[in-house]
């Protein structure tokens, strides 16, 4: 079963309670709260209030349609970045603890990352799931773009480490888990597309 958000469920707690309110002066008489308040005063704010939680509800609904059509619209566009990208990423995760590695992580940041940045802008908004993970995906690849670009700059500067072995207990590690991360969140992305009308759902519930 879904429920509302709290942001959806106040104009409908207020619609209630403005209801309740209206319903206890008309069985009172307005004798219980001496008020001096005339029937019509308050029939209009009861009447205020579901207009409001109708137009309420009309634009809410208004911006979800708006979603689910640029999810619609992102899905396809970066269908094939994000297959390319994981098949980008799995090579470099393939290569062994050695010189090979930041070459493989220098051949996806000079070959995959341009394409998959470019399929993560454009199509605002997006449902809030789907947003969520482009954006930790956005992080992810900054990261490892200054990772990368870093230890290219110190290995050139440095011509006699540029075929060692990449340092176990830090950069290579952390490059690595960083690349286990991003590949995650594309499949993520994949499942998303793949069972859209879930995951849109769960958005509004």
């Amino acid at each position: 079963m879904n429920f509302p958000q709290s942001s959806d469920a106040i104009p409908l707690i207020g619609t209630t309670l403005g209801g309740v309110v209206v319903g206890v002066f008309a069985a009172n008489g307005f004798t219980a709260f001496r008020c001096g308040l005339e029937w019509e005063t308050l029939a209009a704010g009861a009447l205020g209030l579901v207009g409001g939680l109708l137009a309420y509800r009309a634009a809410t609904t208004q911006q979800r349609a708006i979603e689910e059509r640029n999810a619609f619209s992102f899905g396809v566009r970066t269908d094939s970045q994000r297959k390319q990208g994981i098949a980008a990423i799995n090579e470099v995760l393939q290569t062994r603890f050695d010189g090979n590695f930041y070459s493989a992580a220098g051949t996806f940041l000079r070959n995959a990352v341009p394409e998959i940045q470019k399929a993560l802008v454009g199509n605002e908004p997006l449902p809030r799931d789907l947003a969520k993970m482009v954006a930790r995906t956005s992080h992810l690849l900054i990261a490892i773009v200054a990772h990368i670009e870093a230890v290219e700059k110190r290995r050139a500067a440095i011509p006699t480490i540029a075929n060692t072995p990449c340092d176990r207990t830090s950069d290579a590690p952390r490059l690595r888990e960083n690349f286990e991360r991003l590949i995650s969140c594309l499949h993520e992305m994949d499942e998303y597309f793949r069972f859209p009308h879930e995951h849109l759902l769960g958005s509004s519930s």
